[in-house]
């Protein structure tokens, strides 16, 4: 199954975080501006940050202008420092399209400077990673 990584981004978390799982997977990276063509695409990885809780305004217009027959199934990973977050309004609108959501994932971002424990790190992206080889049908190892 092959897929493309699209992301929305404002504080440089979910760029990031795409960029880097691009590179682990092999795949194409576009922002939501680029609008990037969906033919020949089974999964839709969507990267996200929040924006006051809630999808970010760019990533609903991108989903919202997305049309079902384009899209067979979505892929979320949410950029956020909690692990309880999701892109509640994301997966609303794919669903009302028919567009199958096969989960999401959290990777952890936030920036901290004291022990250089920043988030994301190399554990998030393993976990992201793992959970997209997951719905893509990539081995593990």
């Amino acid at each position: 199954m092959n897929g493309i990584l699209v992301y929305a981004n404002k504080r440089g978390h979910a760029k990031k975080t795409a960029s880097t799982l691009a590179k682990m997977l092999n795949l194409p990276v576009y922002s939501v501006e680029e609008n990037p063509d969906l033919t020949e695409v089974d999964c839709l990885c969507l990267v996200g940050e929040l924006q006051n809780g809630e999808a970010m305004p760019q990533m609903v217009t991108y989903v919202s202008k997305l049309k079902s027959s384009a899209v067979k199934m979505a892929a979320i990973i949410t950029c956020s420092a909690h692990t309880d977050s999701s892109q509640t309004m994301v997966k609303t609108l794919l669903t009302q399209k028919n567009i199958e959501v096969n989960g999401e994932s959290v990777c952890m971002c936030q920036e901290m400077l004291i022990f250089g424990l920043g988030h994301p790190n190399r554990s998030d992206f393993d976990r992201c990673e793992r959970y997209l080889k997951g719905v893509l049908g990539i081995p593990l190892y």
